[in-house]
């Protein structure tokens, strides 16, 4: 959230205080978020730039399986942008390295797609070298 604004004015639910409060309240969501303060979240990213590189929207949520980027495919995906996603994803690698980066239909993790993988297993391997 530090690296973009947060479009529109998105909620979450806080278990100390028992109802819906603005995620700007928070001052760390993700901690928040572990330490069990509040329950997952989604809310969408704006003006989110890597290496200079301004991506398009992004939706980002966190929950008990993880956290998730949802985007909407168009034409402001091209080779720049994706591999900016890639970089910041390899980056997400590095802050946790246990991590699995996939991508899938909602609803269908447990079949992401092996084109996506291989893509970034690539540019991971060759950023890497």
């Amino acid at each position: 959230m530090g690296q973009c604004e947060i479009s529109g004015d998105p909620t979450l639910w806080s278990v100390e205080k028992q109802q819906d409060i603005p995620i700007r309240e928070v001052p760390d969501v993700g901690r928040a978020f572990i330490q069990g303060r509040v329950e997952s979240f989604r809310h969408g990213l704006a003006r989110l730039s890597v290496r200079g590189i301004p991506l398009p929207a992004l939706t980002v949520c966190l929950d008990s399986d993880g956290l998730s980027f949802d985007y909407r495919p168009g034409p402001e995906w091209n080779e720049q942008t994706v591999e900016a996603l890639f970089d910041m994803l390899r980056q997400v690698l590095q802050l946790a390295p246990q991590a699995q980066i996939k991508q899938a239909d909602e609803g269908e993790y447990s079949h992401p797609n092996v084109e996506f993988t291989e893509a970034f297993e690539a540019y991971v391997s060759k950023a890497d070298a």
